[in-house]
């Protein structure tokens, strides 16, 4: 595939996922996300792919760092907990190895509670904090780890509620509430 097709590509699946739920800055990186990450790995080893997402990460926890004001935090928190997602969908459907795939979604958990911690309250994020909840909660128990998925949903949960209380009203986040409260029933 063309480099220019890739962009396009990417541009389609992050149009669907979005439609115009994005800045124009989160929107640029979910692109790049999507094509780096996500179509571009079918020629790629593993382990060559794996480290890219490193390097990857990496450099978004630099910018984060660097980052002056609360908006460019929110949209590099936003890239940052992306990045995971997307990863983790990757290294499912593309190489199938779902031990990697829970290690994305983990590492992305651990992004989460540090941006929550530091106060991060915008709705883009907290959809994608909830979303990686759900996704581990899944994935933990297909690797049967139900224990964990219990767990696990206790601590999104905490999260969901909190964010209901401090009067979060978007639909993408009330979505996610509802889908964690079914997979803690479920587990």
């Amino acid at each position: 595939m063309t480099d220019e097709t890739l962009e396009q590509r990417a541009e389609q699946i992050v149009n669907y996922n979005f439609s115009n739920r994005l800045s124009a800055e989160e929107h640029r990186l979910a692109i790049e996300i999507t094509k780096e990450i996500y179509l571009s790995p079918e020629e790629l080893p593993f382990d060559i792919w794996h480290e890219h997402v490193s390097q990857f990460d990496q450099q978004l926890q630099t910018r984060l760092s660097q980052a002056e004001t609360p908006e460019q935090r929110a949209v590099l928190r936003f890239a940052s907990l992306l990045l995971q997602s997307v990863a983790e969908d990757a290294a499912t459907s593309i190489f199938s190895n779902r031990q990697q795939s829970l290690a994305y979604l983990e590492q992305g958990l651990k992004h989460a509670e540090a941006f929550l911690s530091d106060g991060e309250t915008t709705s883009g994020v907290r959809e994608r904090v909830l979303l990686l909840y759900v996704n581990a909660v899944g994935t933990l128990e297909q690797l049967g780890q139900v224990d964990k998925a219990v767990e696990t949903a206790q601590r999104g949960l905490k999260h969901a509620e909190a964010f209901l209380s401090d009067g979060e009203t978007t639909s993408g986040v009330r979505e996610l509430v509802l889908s964690l409260y079914f997979n803690a029933g479920v587990t």
